[in-house]
């Protein structure tokens, strides 16, 4: 990173986007579980995740959770502009160099992992009339997210690290790891992985 700017702007947008990705997927959390206390009826997700069509994000047809969403969206682009002057984000090796660009670009990608979430944990979900089974889908629903959020989060901690100069190498392999048809290549830093099996062992 060759300014402080950029790399406190770094810092707060990572910030910004674990935030976005926790509101968003407890935002679609609360939908699914309406649906399967059987207070909303409908496709899951058409009501509670919306979509992508064309490369366009498309709100989903529950307006209460379209609202948290677009709120939760705003609040990250604000975000940015407020941490990240144009020159600060220039500097980034992000998928886009202005705020607006950059809110848009990685809410996609935020979002994507939000709906992946959610659509495991849940997947085409509708009322469940037993209280057992409704309390282990809400349950399995809070635990998904949770995870997410917790994973997203000590990536983000490599990452930094990476962009402060404590860890040299690949960011993608030693913070992000990979999935191929092999299956699941974990990062390659060994605190990260650690966190991340860890998080995974809490969540089961």
């Amino acid at each position: 990173m060759s300014s402080a700017g950029g790399a406190a702007c770094q810092e707060a947008l990572g910030k910004a986007a674990a935030r976005y990705v926790k509101k968003r997927a407890t935002a679609e959390r609360s939908c699914l579980d309406r649906l399967a206390k059987g207070k909303l009826s409908g496709n899951a997700a058409a009501l509670c995740r919306g979509g992508l069509v064309g490369g366009a994000a498309v709100p989903p047809q529950d307006v209460r959770t379209a609202g948290k969403l677009a709120k939760a969206r705003a609040k990250f682009h604000q975000g940015i502009e407020t941490a990240c002057a144009p020159a600060d984000l220039a500097q980034l090796d992000a998928c886009a160099d202005t705020a607006a660009d950059v809110a848009t670009c990685v809410s996609a990608a935020y979002g994507a992992a939000a709906r992946a979430a959610t659509r495991l944990a849940y997947g085409s979900v509708t009322a469940i009339s037993g209280s057992t089974d409704l309390a282990c889908q809400r349950a399995v629903g809070k635990a998904s997210v949770t995870y997410l959020t917790a994973v997203v989060k000590a990536m983000q901690r490599c990452l930094d690290a990476v962009s402060a100069g404590d860890l040299s190498g690949n960011a993608q392999e030693l913070c992000l790891g990979s999935l191929g048809p092999a299956g699941v290549t974990p990062p390659t830093d060994s605190t990260t992985a650690r966190k991340i099996e860890s998080l995974g062992k809490a969540a089961v």
